[in-house]
């Protein structure tokens, strides 16, 4: 059956799987074999104006993109069984355009991604940085090439195939990339400190355990001295209109793992603490985020020395963004410029602002408490300079921007096929702007999928990937599909999969189809880079 339409284009073709069961009414499920006959599930897309929604659907397989207040896939539904294939929300695609990494569509705040409940689509947020929702078309899918017919046993074949097609357009992004610009652009500074002297708004603590212990060391104020396992922070509040706040930590020698100097925001009933965990080396992350007594952790390796521990020799940038309802940490290297931050985590923001801001070094809840470990030691660290800055103002930002780059547009493409549970996706980017456009890298498609086997300690069974075939037209170098097409997609773990079973968060249930490098090419003026399709 799949020899009708593998010369039409590359594919990902569902699978009959019934891991996990989607509650569907009884008509969803058909009887009907599609292989012994494929003519009854005809492709169609809907449009659902009331719920601002698109449905690909062909009686097999059904897609269902959200198209406010961003476009993005929020159901993948094998009908055949009922089963739903999607636990999360992710971009329709990611480009990197000129060294700046962009989400294409997509919404925000899912509260968690081992499933995706209906409620809670409604309650999803756009994100301003990423390229936005202006529109879609609807048509038939064209011929791709001239297909001149040499074998002739299966004269019935349609070319182009029976289906329907579907382009999303997407424009520049509201925000211009808000990880990739300075904290101060488009925002109004509340206040800023760089530890000169020692501003009396500041409220210091400092642990008993030792007359020494000092947030303002040998009279430089900001300059931590402390045993290892001590706290020593200070406090100062915050302005209600606070959306932004960052610090720069020089960790000196201080090796403290959940007691490594960091910052938090302290929230009515509610610590948020990220800190440097310094003393590990290669075993946890080293960044910590802790929320209330749970606890999160990231690597970051452009920052890392060559054992996997954070580098004594750097400055941290460290930020948190309170946009669109989300807490989004960053961290960046302080020595360049402009600071290139990289993405830790996200939580869901507080209702209510945070009251007060604390750096320094805490115990592991953002507190006041101490450890005696077996062999304490002296550690210095230094809090640099931390700034507060409010909302985000787009026009204020894109000020000093170039207005021509706007003119970019990314189209996400679709094809959906009659009689066979199977779609293909790819994307185009056109250049409206006057500068050639370098295309360093491309996802055109990223699916987090419920994941086929949950496995707690070394992945062996959890590897294999959930039941989704994917071939693409980058296919080389290889006798059969598993092997040719194994430079243009992945199955990854999800950053964002937080409570999944596996320890280690390696479980691989995130699509992500792309190439392993590149493509790295420029786009003129006014013309058109079309992607592989998958």
């Amino acid at each position: 059956m799949l020899s009708r339409y593998f010369l039409i284009t590359a594919m990902v073709l569902v699978g009959l799987s019934v891991s996990r069961i989607h509650a569907q009414s009884p008509s969803l499920l058909t009887s009907q074999d599609w292989l012994i006959d494929p003519k009854p599930f005809k492709a169609r897309v809907e449009v659902r104006p009331d719920k601002q929604e698109l449905e690909l659907n062909n009686g097999l397989l059904r897609r269902i993109i959200k198209l406010g207040p961003n476009a993005a896939t929020v159901a993948l539904d094998q009908l055949v069984t009922g089963e739903s294939l999607l636990r999360g929300v992710k971009p329709e695609a990611r480009i990197t355009l000129n060294g700046r990494e962009f989400d294409i569509g997509g919404l925000k705040g899912q509260p968690n991604y081992a499933f995706l409940r209906p409620e809670w689509i409604d309650t999803l947020r756009a994100d301003p940085a990423a390229f936005q929702y202006i529109g879609h078309e609807i048509g038939e899918i064209q011929e791709r090439i001239a297909w001149k017919r040499l074998r002739h046993h299966a004269p019935d074949v349609q070319w182009p195939p029976s289906g329907v097609a579907l382009r999303l357009d997407f424009a520049w992004p509201e925000a211009d990339g808000m990880d990739k610009l300075p904290s101060n652009a488009g925002r109004r500074r509340i206040w800023s400190d760089s530890f000169g002297t020692l501003d009396p708004a500041w409220t210091l603590r400092a642990s008993p355990r030792d007359p020494r212990i000092s947030f303002m060391n040998e009279g430089k104020p900001g300059e931590i001295y402390a045993l290892s396992s001590t706290y020593c922070f200070a406090d100062r509040d915050l302005d209600p209109d606070t959306a932004l706040i960052e610090v720069v930590i020089d960790p000196g020698t201080d090796k403290d793992t959940s007691w490594g100097p960091g910052f938090g925001l302290i929230f009515p009933e509610r610590i948020v603490q990220l800190n440097l965990r310094l003393g590990d080396r290669g075993v946890h992350g080293h960044f910590e985020l802790r929320d209330n007594g749970s606890e999160q952790l990231a690597r970051v390796p452009a920052l890392a020395e060559a054992d996997g521990g954070l580098d004594l020799s750097k400055t941290y940038r460290l930020r948190v963004r309170l946009d669109a309802g989300a807490m989004i940490w960053e961290v960046a290297d302080a020595k360049l410029d402009p600071p290139q931050f990289i993405k830790l985590f996200e939580l869901p923001q507080e209702t209510s602002p945070p009251i007060q801001l604390r750096v320094g070094k805490t115990d592991r809840n953002g507190g006041a408490s101490d450890e005696t470990p077996a062999n304490p030691i002296w550690n210095r660290s230094r809090i640099v300079e931390v700034q507060v800055m409010g909302r985000f103002d787009p026009v204020a930002a894109r000020s000093g921007t170039d207005a021509s780059s706007h003119n970019i547009r990314v189209s996400v493409h679709y094809e959906l096929y009659d009689g066979i549970p199977c779609y293909a996706k790819w994307i185009t980017v056109h250049n409206g702007s006057e500068q050639t456009l370098r295309i360093d890298r491309f996802s055109s498609e990223q699916l987090a999928v419920v994941e086929r086997v949950s496995e707690v300690d070394d992945l062996k069974e959890g590897l294999i990937p959930p039941h989704i075939h994917v071939e693409t037209d980058m296919a080389f170098g290889g006798m059969m599909a598993a092997g040719a097409n194994r430079r243009s997609y992945r199955w990854l773990p999800d950053p964002d999969f937080h409570s999944q079973v596996n320890y280690q968060k390696l479980t691989p249930c995130l699509l992500d189809v792309g190439p392993d490098l590149g493509p790295a090419q420029d786009v003129l003026p006014g013309d058109t880079f079309e992607s592989f399709r998958t």
